[in-house]
């Protein structure tokens, strides 16, 4: 968790200071990628047999 921080944190600077720099770029490109993966992997362990990550799901709250 904490290196995903510094190099959010990294990037968060880049793009402050240097925003038409080409390595903010390629930090994005990756990031988005990680974080994708990452995703994609949580969402493997949350779903049920036979459910897609794509399914419709309503959830309901009850106001008292």
């Amino acid at each position: 968790m904490g290196r995903q921080r510094d190099f959010v944190a990294t990037l968060c600077c880049e793009a402050s200071f240097c925003p038409d720099s080409p390595d903010l770029a390629l930090g994005l490109t990756f990031l988005t990628a990680w974080l994708l993966s990452h995703m994609a992997d949580e969402e493997r362990g949350l779903g049920s047999p036979g459910a897609s990550v794509d399914d419709f799901v309503m959830i309901a709250q009850q106001v008292d």
